[in-house]
């Protein structure tokens, strides 16, 4: 509404001010990596070089946001957090670069299997075609044990990944290339950090724009159709 698009823009003016001024717990679990790692916009060099170092998953980027849906529908492909619109809707540069390191994926029966194990209450197992968020490095690598974590809802996501990679994980991942890893301490000293409830809302925005949505019994899912996200003008 129009509430909405005028909280957008005083947020995206006051965070260009600010710049020209200057979990659920997560799970180590073992995940089958995806067959093909689906990408969208051409500004995704961080998956390359995870999937070129580590292993063989064959790299696919999708044309719109739509074929991009429908690939993580199909249940055989992971697909990358990060789209164009991040930095175009005025995410940080760190907000943007911890988001082309995770990716989207619908949970198989192994990962179904592996993850219920050390789950013991009903209500928080998991089921087949979940969609859960985990790292692309230690994902691609076959030696290591996958950081992934499952949202109960859509709103969720944003405090996941803050809580679960931004801040935990991607540090210390031992599949994290050193220059990257450069790379994210140069950015958490010197970029600040997206917060509050418009961000929170993109992120919402930006998983329904690559078709993942609410389950009514919990958890996320996919839905192969893409929402588009409204522009605050």
């Amino acid at each position: 509404g129009s509430q909405k698009t005028f909280l957008r823009r005083v947020w995206r003016r006051l965070h260009d001010k600010s710049n020209e001024d200057d979990n659920q717990t997560h799970d180590e679990t073992d995940i089958q990596p995806s067959a093909t790692i689906v990408t969208v916009g051409s500004d995704s060099p961080d998956r390359h070089q995870a999937t070129t170092r580590t292993h063989s998953a064959h790299l696919s980027e999708a044309t719109s946001l739509a074929k991009a849906a429908k690939a993580l529908n199909d249940g055989t492909s992971s697909v990358l957090l990060a789209i164009d619109q991040d930095k175009n809707w005025g995410l940080t540069d760190l907000d943007c670069l911890v988001r082309k390191n995770i990716e989207l994926f619908c949970a198989s029966d192994h990962d179904v299997a592996t993850e219920n194990r050390t789950r013991v209450s009903e209500d928080h197992k998991i089921f087949t075609g979940q969609v859960g968020l985990r790292c692309i490095h230690c994902s691609a690598s076959p030696d290591h044990v996958t950081h992934c974590t499952y949202p109960d809802r859509l709103n969720d996501i944003f405090p996941n990944i803050v809580r679960s990679f931004k801040k935990r994980h991607l540090l210390v991942c031992p599949c994290l290339p050193q220059d990257l890893k450069e790379k994210f301490i140069s950015m958490k000293e010197t970029s600040p950090t997206s917060y509050g409830s418009i961000v929170r809302e993109y992120f919402c925005d930006a998983a329904k724009a690559l078709g993942v949505r609410d389950n009514e019994s919990g958890g996320i899912v996919a839905t192969g159709v893409s929402e588009a996200i409204i522009e605050g003008g």
